[in-house]
């Protein structure tokens, strides 16, 4: 859910259902969000990192998840 704009004009993430808290990064556009362990029945972070390739002029995203069990395969790095 979309909390609407915070103060530097980043939107904010709401604290609601499965999320305890959530941050976007202004600078560098990193998403960081926090699961609510009750909802969910453990703590759980995920980020999701952008990386801007100006050659290939593509914007591409790097996940991690902790616990790395809850790790869709999309977001495995092995």
């Amino acid at each position: 859910a979309n909390g609407g704009a915070g103060a530097t004009g980043v939107p904010a993430i709401a604290a609601v259902g499965k999320i305890s808290a959530a941050t976007i990064s202004a600078d560098s556009g990193v998403i960081t969000i926090h699961g609510n362990d009750a909802a969910i029945g453990v703590t759980a972070t995920l980020v999701l990192a952008p990386t801007w390739s100006s050659t290939a002029q593509t914007l591409t995203w790097s996940c991690s998840i902790s616990p790395a069990n809850l790790e869709p395969a999309s977001c495995r790095q092995d």
